[in-house]
């Protein structure tokens, strides 16, 4: 089997992380070579400017959510009053992050390895858009122009489950809101780049299979549209 790439990506509350173990743990097998990547942004050099965007655009979950609507109109506010420094806060985390995902996927590549990225590009722009009050169409923009430097999966699985489901999972997120809104963004993505629907509200092993069988270009197995 030729080296491959492809990554996991979903909602918080998927078991991205989970499903992308299981994954490797089924096919690295019979000289096949798997590993995982953790394909967000791993931060070092942002973690210097984290205090100045935490204060700035209010970054992370804190009881605002549980209003996203309010929540997410004070962040365009923020975002238009200080577009430049928005600016740059974008600037700084794809400087970081763009070298760090490149090396992460390709280096591994070479090596021999076929790559499963448990999130990627996909994620790290709709990530960018909340923060930074951005819409849909803006996100989507930024996916095409990372396409153009970082290496391109061969499938992409969108772990997809109810709203509600993704909320009782996790304890950390004040508002269903929130989840849903990165649903929408993760569907109009999936339209433009191809995922391949996965439902998750079922047995991990089923889900974990279906994607193996994806992965292994079984015919007729693996894509649940």
């Amino acid at each position: 089997m030729k080296n491959k790439f492809f990554c996991v990506i979903g909602v918080d509350g998927s078991g991205k992380t989970t499903i992308c173990r299981r994954i490797i743990k089924q096919l690295d097998y019979d000289g096949n070579r798997y590993c995982y990547v953790w394909g967000n942004l791993s931060a070092y050099f942002m973690m210097v400017v984290r205090k100045f965007g935490k204060d700035l655009f209010d970054i992370g979950l804190n009881k605002e959510l549980s209003n996203f609507k309010n929540y997410q109109n004070r962040k365009h506010e923020i975002a238009k009053k200080h577009s430049f420094l928005s600016w740059i806060y974008l600037l700084l985390s794809l400087i970081e992050y763009i070298p760090q995902i490149w090396l992460k996927i390709n280096i591994r590549l070479l090596l021999g390895y076929s790559v499963i990225s448990d999130r990627y590009i996909y994620d790290r722009a709709i990530d960018l858009a909340m923060v930074l009050g951005k819409d849909m169409e803006w996100s989507m923009n930024l996916v095409r122009r990372l396409t153009r430097i970082v290496p391109i999966p061969k499938y992409i699985f969108f772990l997809n489950l109810p709203d509600e489901l993704a909320f009782s999972r996790k304890g950390d997120i004040p508002s269903v809101d929130y989840i849903s809104e990165r649903r929408r963004y993760y569907e109009r993505m999936a339209l433009e780049f191809n995922f391949r629907n996965v439902s998750v509200d079922r047995h991990v092993e089923d889900i974990t299979k279906d994607i193996v069988e994806a992965i292994s270009d079984i015919p007729g197995k693996g894509d649940r549209k």
